[in-house]
């Protein structure tokens, strides 16, 4: 890990990056574990609700929150096995 003023720092992965159309919701979760807003995560329980750009800005809050705080995101999720064990199913 470089710990140097210099280091380089990278927050996002455009490795799913598409273009969302217009009026219409996304429904295809491509996240990464913690960092996935809720919207996102509950697509994986086969809700059809979608989502939009908005779940972008819950992942910023995410790392912003972990930036300058001492609090984890990601040491809240550690007993979890997997992100199935935290979504509540869909009614």
């Amino acid at each position: 890990m470089d710990e140097s003023e210099d280091a380089e720092i990278k927050i996002v992965d455009f490795g799913f990056a598409r273009l969302k159309p217009e009026m219409q919701k996304l429904e295809t979760p491509c996240f990464t574990w913690p960092y996935g807003a809720p919207e996102v995560m509950k697509q994986m329980t086969g809700s059809k609700d979608g989502y939009d750009e908005a779940c972008d800005l819950w992942s910023l809050g995410v790392i912003l929150v972990s930036s300058i705080s001492e609090f984890s995101w990601i040491s809240l999720f550690n007993d979890y096995n997997n992100f199935h064990d935290f979504i509540p199913s869909s009614p």
